[in-house]
Formats: structure tokens, C-alpha cells, sequence
């Protein structure tokens, strides 16, 4: 296991006394902030994304409902918006500034399309489940 300051450790535990010993609770928590100011506008965006999708289908279609490669596509959709939107502000604070941009993009588009899509599948079929 790597540590951000490059140091080699054998297990997680001993990174954990290293991340400790070097700043104490604080320094478990050390880009947090940022995090969480990236996760906000994410959701709003993928979330309102989603739902635009979603209604200009059933406008266009005569369907009731999306079925589930439709909630996919959107869901995936929604997610690389979302994550090409705000991905650079994460990236930038972190390390690369403006030169890295959008460097790892690729990567974190691989697990949010299907895990956004795959989410909204669920979601959709939760709510008809219960009548929602």
C-alpha cells in the first residue's frame, strides 16, 4: 500500500498508525471538504439530468413507464454528465491543477455509468413496486 507522501506499508493498519501519527484524527479526513463540495453539485446534476431524460421519453413515446434499457441509458447518461461536470473540480484541487483537467476521466466515467445507471434501474422499479 502507497501513502500519499510515498512511503511503502505492509498493511493497513500500519498506514492507518502512520496517517495518525503524522496529524492525529484530522489528517483521516484531510480532503473531505472538497469531497463533499464535488458530491452536491454531482447529485444535482446527475439527478436533474436523469429526470429530463426521463420525461422527454414519455413525451415522445406513448409509454406509462421507461423500461429498464431506457432507465440504463439514462441513468448512464445522467452519471457521465455529471461526472464530466464535476470530476475537474476534484482533480484540480487535488493535485494537477489546470494542465490535468480532465486526466482520469476514462476511469471514473467505467464506474459511474454502470453504477449510476444500474442504481437508477433500482430506483425506478422501487417506486412502481411500492405505487410511488
Amino acid at each position: 500500500m502507497m501513502s500519499s507522501a510515498g512511503i511503502q506499508r505492509r498493511s493497513l493498519r500500519e498506514a492507518a498508525q502512520r496517517v495518525w501519527a503524522l496529524g492525529g484524527l484530522r489528517a483521516f479526513y484531510r480532503g473531505l471538504t472538497i469531497g463533499l463540495i464535488g458530491v452536491f453539485p454531482y447529485s444535482a446534476i446527475d439527478m436533474s439530468t436523469f429526470e429530463a431524460l426521463k420525461l422527454g421519453y414519455l413525451r415522445s413515446t406513448s409509454k406509462e413507464e421507461p423500461g429498464v434499457l431506457a432507465l440504463l441509458a439514462f441513468g448512464s447518461v445522467s452519471g457521465s454528465v455529471g461526472a464530466t461536470s464535476v470530476y475537474p473540480l476534484n482533480l484540480t484541487y487535488a493535485r494537477d491543477g489546470w494542465r490535468g483537467f480532465y486526466r482520469g476521466l476514462l476511469p471514473t466515467l467505467a464506474k459511474v455509468v454502470p453504477a449510476v445507471s444500474i442504481s437508477y434501474v433500482v430506483y425506478e422499479s422501487s417506486k412502481r413496486k411500492l405505487g410511488v
